[in-house]
């Protein structure tokens, strides 16, 4: 308790005059005007703002306090490097952000650490090359992204093992799918 008081207090020196202080509680806002920037810790959120808008970095918190998810805003939108985090503590999520929309290469994970998701983003939509998992760690499919749209090839496993494959085209399945049963060929489909 104390050296939270210590680095509050520490923190409260380190801003620049003429911002505003935001204290963010179960999404709803309160504006503290000061006549210097101090950043406030509640429960839910920390950080600054400047103009009314959230600047630099910011964590966010569960009601027990637990970290949820930490990253930096600029002119309000989430920029850069961001980090979400389940309840127990691991990681849910971690990507950048460019103008408040995902970015790059992208990680989603289940609450027991295992891999949930990896893929890209361009503008906040999936695309390129992703995978996604099973919560026990086995391959569930990959497949390529246009878009907001499933593109090209996809592959489906089941027990690490494909099941399915065929491809997408705007999202919709065409040409011909294989169907697999313990990895051996078992039968095909016709999309038109």
């Amino acid at each position: 308790m104390r050296l939270t008081f210590l680095i509050v207090i520490a923190l409260l020196h380190a801003c620049d005059p003429g911002d505003e202080v935001t204290k963010d509680s179960n999404k709803k806002t309160k504006e503290i005007s000061l006549d210097s920037a101090q950043p406030i810790f509640e429960n839910s959120s920390y950080g600054a703002r400047q103009n009314g808008k959230k600047i630099g970095y910011w964590k966010f918190f569960y009601p027990d306090t637990t970290l949820a998810a930490q990253g930096n805003y600029q002119n309000d939108l989430k920029e850069g490097w961001w980090e979400a985090f389940h309840f127990n503590g691991a990681f849910k999520s971690k990507g950048n952000y460019s103008k408040g929309k995902e970015e790059g290469t992208w990680e989603f994970f289940f609450s027991n650490g295992n891999p949930q998701a990896l893929g890209n983003f361009e503008k906040g939509e999936k695309s390129g090359w992703w995978k996604e998992y099973s919560e026990d760690g086995d391959l569930l499919q990959e497949g390529n992204y246009a878009g907001k749209h499933k593109q090209g090839t996809w592959l489906y496993y089941r027990k690490g093992k494909i099941e399915q494959e065929g491809c997408y085209f705007k999202g919709k399945p065409i040409g011909t799918w294989k169907y697999y049963e313990e990895g051996k060929l078992v039968n095909t489909f016709d999309y038109e």
